[in-house]
């Protein structure tokens, strides 16, 4: 029987890449096994109004960039004391810290 193709069990001639992400409380880090390396803070700006938003030019801003415009940002900090915390917009901070690092080291999907 032959084996399927698994994430265990990539397609022939495809190439593995693995990746480490540290979500932390104050810092998040990720880490692959072809050597890229990163670490920001764990925060995360929107800004605050149409004004800001004209401004800044994006619709998020992460880690220092993100404290370099705190005044026209609002800031989420998704993790407290090493946990995710449960409001829905701290959830979708921590995904987009988590695609924005990913991002940071060409860690996406084709």
């Amino acid at each position: 029987m032959a084996p399927k193709s698994t994430e265990k069990n990539p397609p022939a001639g495809s190439k593995v890449m693995f990746i480490g992400v540290d979500l932390g409380t104050n810092h998040t880090a990720i880490s692959t096994s072809d050597g890229k390396k990163n670490s920001i803070f764990s925060v995360v700006g929107t800004p605050k109004d149409a004004v800001a938003s004209k401004f800044l030019k994006k619709e998020h801003l992460f880690g220092e960039e993100a404290l370099t415009h705190r005044v026209a940002l609002n800031l989420f900090k998704p993790i407290e004391d090493g946990v995710l915390k449960n409001q829905p917009e701290e959830i979708d901070a921590a995904k987009g810290l988590i695609e924005h690092v990913l991002n940071s080291v060409d860690g996406t999907r084709s």
